[in-house]
């Protein structure tokens, strides 16, 4: 894999990398939440441009699709669109493959943090969920914080 020898890392091993990874495992999701945080915390254009471009070939060709061997989800913030939008790379994602969320109670908030676990038959710490709430600060049915 990248990065375990002195041989440099390049967008093609990253991508490669993680398209092995994800064929010996049988899928790959590859979640970059928070995605405004690409553009406010990351000075460099040329750093940004190249992990936007590694998202993009890792997603393939047209955006990505639910058979690529990487699925890769990207969670921005609205008020980001258009500055996402000044990426070619994003374009096809933002326009075809989106699915906003709008607020959500703290049943719907449990159900994301439980549903996809079970689903899959793993099994959450008990707890966890009710520890996950409270750091995101709600305490009310609406699932807001107050």
């Amino acid at each position: 894999m990248a990065g375990t020898t002195d041989a440099p890392v390049t967008r093609e091993s990253c991508v490669d990398d993680a398209r092995a990874v994800a064929l010996r495992a049988g899928g790959l999701v590859l979640v970059a939440d928070q995605f405004e945080e690409v553009f406010t915390l990351c000075a460099a254009e040329r750093e940004r441009r190249r992990f936007i471009e590694v998202l993009s070939a890792l997603a393939g060709p047209d955006g990505g699709h639910a058979r690529a061997p990487v699925l890769v989800v990207i969670g921005v913030r609205a008020d980001f669109y258009a500055t996402c939008l000044e990426h070619p790379e994003l374009v096809s994602a933002l326009r075809d493959g989106q699915l906003p969320l709008g607020p959500m109670t703290r049943e719907e908030l449990r159900e994301a943090i439980e549903g996809p676990a079970l689903r899959t038959g793993l099994t959450l710490d008990p707890g966890l969920p009710e520890l996950l709430l409270a750091e995101l600060g709600v305490h009310g049915d609406d699932g807001r914080p107050p």
